[in-house]
This record gives C-alpha cells, structure tokens and sequence, in this order.
C-alpha cells in the first residue's frame, strides 16, 4: 500500500553546447518521485518516474540504478492497438519471448525486445512535460507480457504454463504465468507493486544481451541523480 509521495529527487541527463569555441555542459532536470511503501508491517521507500514513449500516454516505472533495461508492461491481452501508453508501431520489429530472471532465477519476466522513436518525461504531480527526446534511431526497450514464476515463487494466482524453451528460464522448473498480474493490467491498474507499468532501468552498465539503461541511451556525457538537492547546494 503506498502511503506517502512525494517529488524531492531529480535525475539530471547531461548534454554539451557549443558557442564562442566554449563547451558547456546544459542538463534537463527530471524529477523523480519517492514512494513509500508499507508491507507485513515495514516500510520502504521507492524512486518512481513519469515516462512516455512514443508520445503516447504517460505511466509511472520503477525508477531502477541496479537494472538495465527499460521494461513496459503490456500484458497477454492487448488489444490489436495495443494499451494507451504502448500503442502498436507498424513495422517495428518486436523479438520472440524470453525470461528475464532475478534473484535465484525462479521469478521474473516473460518479454520480448523492440524500439522506441521518442521518450517524453513528465512531472507526475503537475502533470507538466519536462523533457522530450527524439529517439528515431531506435532506443531499446523491452515488452513484458506477463509477470512469471515458479510455483515455490509466485505471489499472485497460477495462470498458464510458459513454454519450458523459452529462453532464460532454468531447464528444470516449470513456469507460471501470473495471473494477479494480468488481471491488474486487465482492470486499468498498475500491476507491479499496484503502482508501476514496468522498471526503467538506470544502471551504469550493460550485460550481454540486454537492451542498456534508459539514461545511458540519452545521453553521451553523463547523467547523475540527486536527492535532497537545491537550487544552490547539490545533493
């Protein structure tokens, strides 16, 4: 349950400018959101941030420094447009399904890999547009269809049997869909902790085979992220 939001941490992504043979270094300020949480009795808080691609509408993601790849939720039953915010692009392609695993390997993602042409980040509290990118070269996200696990596992109610090929899952455990999952999507809510469509992933680095951090894609000199900062004192 999130009991408290609040918007006091800012990702800068940086850019340089050249005027009178001078560099200088101009950043776009986008806010992040600090979300508190409270399960079993403890909580713990979150970095959420506001995103669009494709200029289509906004949700808010997990806003992850330990991952990299850019996650959008869109589930097993899509329309043919597609949902609001990742509707159907004509001729881009979208890669076969593969597990995305965490921990112990027995839980995770079943998604397939594609590209976006822009990026749209938004404050979430007044709704402004901060920043925009044009990203016609293809930046690289990943499309998720379903939350999946094992039964030893899973959170949620057992939906279908993903298929023991997939790429990425362990060879000897059987995976199950998430049913609670869908079902949240179905429903017009945030299915990952009832909050977040997905992790945009900011990490410094990039494993074999994954698509790259969302700021890493953005920018060629950098990016930092700071809490508790003001206009005249960093964080």
């Amino acid at each position: 349950m999130t009991s408290f939001r609040a918007v006091s941490c800012r990702l800068f992504l940086m850019s340089c400018v050249f005027a009178c043979y001078e560099q200088q270094a101009r950043a776009a300020e986008i806010p992040l959101d600090i979300i508190t949480e409270n399960d079993s009795g403890y909580s713990f808080g979150r970095l959420g941030i506001k995103v669009g691609v494709n200029n289509a509408q906004p949700e808010e993601y997990l806003f992850d420094t330990g991952s990299d790849s850019f996650n959008i939720a869109v589930g097993m039953n899509s329309s043919q447009n597609g949902p609001a915010w990742f509707p159907t692009q004509a001729g881009t392609a979208i890669s076969s399904p593969y597990g995305y695993m965490y921990g112990d390997g027995t839980y995770g993602y079943l998604q397939s890999d594609t590209t976006v042409s822009s990026v749209q980040f938004y404050n979430s509290i007044t709704g402004k547009n901060v920043a925009n990118y044009d990203t016609s070269a293809g930046l690289g996200v990943a499309l998720i269809q379903a939350s999946i696990a094992t039964q030893g596992s899973l959170s949620g109610n057992p939906g279908q049997v993903i298929p023991g090929d997939t790429p990425g899952l362990l060879p000897d455990q059987t995976y199950y869909q998430d049913l609670s999952w869908q079902q949240a999507l179905n429903q017009g809510k945030a299915p990952d902790e009832g909050h977040f469509y997905g992790i945009v992933g900011a990490g410094d680095f990039v494993y074999p085979g994954d698509n790259g951090g969302v700021p890493g894609q953005l920018t060629q000199t950098g990016y930092i992220v700071e809490a508790n900062g003001t206009a005249t004192t960093p964080g």
